[in-house]
């Protein structure tokens, strides 16, 4: 009776610990990772516009680059390198082919990682005014001269922006947001 007990017993917590094991496997190939980093992000418009060398309005185009950075056998960073199509420097110069580094993505794993609960990756094909700074010093994960986006308020999504059309035919929505900045830059200038 007592073998009969420990074998079934035995059988039930195998059986247990084989959907333990299935389960971590899968949790781990879509596995969401939240990191922490210590940056001033910029909160009111006032602060983007000051604190970013670099103010663009851009489409963003595919994918270009996934930088992975290991610590052991533990994924510390992702940087993702988008190509962008920038329509106008409001602030700063630069060309209208652009790479933009955005510290978060995912991994050949589908595993995704975001530097903190309110980060979303940029959307292909949406345009965006974008707060940011370039990147000095490269080095194997960083693209040296790459524009760096930490965080959603480096990014002001544009929804109904129309390349065909000039600054003063935007809908009243884009121009209200692009007018929120150029005032502050205004003043900085």
């Amino acid at each position: 009776m007592k073998k009969k007990f420990l074998f079934r017993l035995g059988y039930i917590l195998l059986i247990i610990l084989t959907f333990v094991i299935g389960y971590n496997i899968n949790i781990r190939k879509n596995q969401v990772t939240s990191i922490s980093i210590e940056y001033d992000a910029p909160i009111t418009h006032e602060d983007r516009a000051n604190k970013a060398d670099y103010i663009f309005i851009a489409k963003v185009g595919s994918i270009s680059n996934i930088k992975t950075q290991w610590n052991k056998l533990e994924l510390t960073n992702i940087y993702t390198y988008y190509e962008v199509d920038v329509l106008a420097f409001l602030k700063g110069t630069g060309e209208t082919k652009e790479l933009l580094c955005y510290l978060g993505g995912r991994d050949k794993n589908n595993n995704y990682m975001y530097v903190n609960n309110e980060t979303e990756e940029p959307n292909s094909r949406d345009y965006y005014i974008f707060f940011a700074n370039r990147i000095i010093d490269g080095d194997k994960y960083k693209i040296k001269d790459s524009f760096n986006i930490f965080y959603n308020n480096q990014k002001v999504k544009l929804d109904g922006y129309n390349p065909q059309k000039s600054y003063l035919e935007q809908d009243l929505a884009v121009k209200t947001i692009i007018d929120e900045y150029l005032k502050y830059l205004n003043q900085v200038q």
